[in-house]
């Protein structure tokens, strides 16, 4: 009988030992998982994703615990997101364009904030501490690689072997969206029965392949949909309608509100379906009020301390890193001097685009990099050096290296419904900077 309150660390290093038992056997197995992704659907910018070998497994206790974590995160968004609509004094403390600005206080049809986050943070897997990095609204993408590296490495022998003891448990990513999507649209007043849904982004930047996953899954839920160029979508006095001129219900938006204010020119068909009120978009464009990066500043701010009762507080102190504009106002030189202990990053981009991690560079580079972006949209953020696990790149020798985790907390109207569970040995995680992704699955003892 295996012990019931097992730790992450006992799990690894069981499937660990699973793996060095039998190198060959699981050289084999990495072959025919890479050969599974290549012909797979996870697939980004025309290329299959990287992966790692072995699982990321969470206990039911960790899961618990991101679970808590993540309602908390949701409350505390939603008070700011209410504050920057109902107070302009404090709107003034985002640097928002007036025009972004009227989108943001655009009315949202439904009660829900925030529909669909991505809350990423560094998770300490031994004593549960975590430190938050950075949110995603509704363009938060990567089920679909979580889904498929899992069904390339079941087959595998360590996998295997390990299932012999253990459930190893996947989160279900698309379905569950689906459900989540339903409640929140028949929350919006107006709203049909079986609505005629949209799936719709800027399709040189989207992840088409996931969006037909989740075509899929409303599909299965009896819910006609298509996915569409959000530039193709047309305004008519009675609503948004697709380029066949089917009129549309609901649109589950996967375009970034920032990129959407970048090519507002290209997409006023569909700005003026949101502004006439003629269809209901999920999520609202508010959600931008908590994607962008800034947030991690102002949330320190004592005008936000103001809005959270004293548990909340706590919170924000314990696990939000501190944050800067890097601006004029701000003395860089500890910047210059303490490098290591320093990240810059762009206020509005994503996927680590620009990030800057000061242990990842020489004096010189680091130097440079501030001068650059001083006065350029960038923040500078103290730098948390991530908790480490090993894991395995059939790929290069040595085959076990020990990797930067982080990890990310998929919301969906509030519950914490999946991870995404990224490793990389560079100062920023992520696809950009040799990053891989290891599929997330919760492990409980077989009976």
């Amino acid at each position: 009988m295996k012990e019931k309150n097992v730790t992450i660390a006992q799990l690894n290093k069981e499937y660990q030992g699973l793996i060095e038992t039998d190198i060959g056997s699981n050289l084999k197995g990495w072959q025919e998982a890479k050969e599974y992704i290549e012909k797979s659907t996870a697939y980004s910018h025309g290329e299959p994703v990287d992966f790692l070998y072995m699982p990321k497994i969470y206990t039911p206790e960790a899961f618990a615990c991101l679970s808590s974590l993540g309602k908390m995160t949701y409350n505390i968004l939603g008070k700011i997101i209410d504050a920057y609509q109902q107070d302009p004094s404090y709107r003034r403390l985002f640097p928002f364009p007036k025009e972004l600005e009227e989108w943001l206080l655009l009315p949202s049809p439904y009660p829900s904030p925030l529909p669909l986050a991505r809350l990423d943070l560094f998770f300490n897997e031994d004593n549960f501490d975590f430190t938050f990095c950075e949110f995603n609204a509704d363009g938060a993408s990567s089920m679909n690689r979580d889904r498929e590296i899992r069904n390339a490495l079941k087959t595998t022998p360590a996998w295997q072997e390990m299932s012999k003891n253990w459930d190893l448990t996947g989160f279900e990513l698309f379905h569950s969206w689906v459900k989540a999507f339903k409640k929140i649209y028949l929350s919006s007043s107006g709203s049909q029965e079986k609505p005629f849904i949209v799936i719709t982004d800027f399709m040189e930047s989207g992840t088409t392949e996931e969006f037909k996953v989740f075509q899929t899954a409303f599909e299965q839920a009896g819910y006609e949909t298509e996915i569409w160029e959000i530039r193709e979508l047309k305004y008519q006095h009675t609503g948004l309608y697709t380029p066949k001129g089917r009129k549309i219900d609901a649109i589950y938006r996967r375009a970034v509100t920032g990129e959407m204010f970048q090519k507002k020119d290209e997409i006023k068909d569909f700005i003026q379906g949101i502004k006439k009120e003629k269809v209901v978009v999920i999520g609202t464009l508010s959600t931008q009020i908590i994607h962008n990066k800034v947030l991690f500043s102002v949330i320190q701010r004592q005008e936000t301390m103001s809005l959270l009762n004293s548990q909340e507080q706590d919170f924000v102190k314990s696990h939000f890193p501190y944050t800067v504009s890097l601006d004029a106002k701000t003395d860089i030189s500890q910047l210059q001097q303490e490098k290591e202990k320093w990240i810059i990053k762009p206020q509005d981009l994503y996927g680590s685009r620009g990030v800057y991690a000061g242990k990842d560079q020489s004096e010189k580079e680091w130097l440079q990099l501030l001068d650059k972006y001083k006065n350029n949209g960038y923040l500078a953020q103290k730098y948390h050096t991530p908790y480490q696990s090993i894991n395995y790149d059939f790929s290069t020798k040595p085959y076990a290296k020990a990797y930067n985790n982080i990890t990310g907390l998929f919301l969906y109207d509030g519950e914490v419904t999946g991870i995404l569970s990224r490793a990389g040995q560079k100062g920023v995680i992520s696809s950009l900077h040799g990053g891989r992704t290891m599929t997330s699955v919760l492990a409980t003892a077989n009976k």
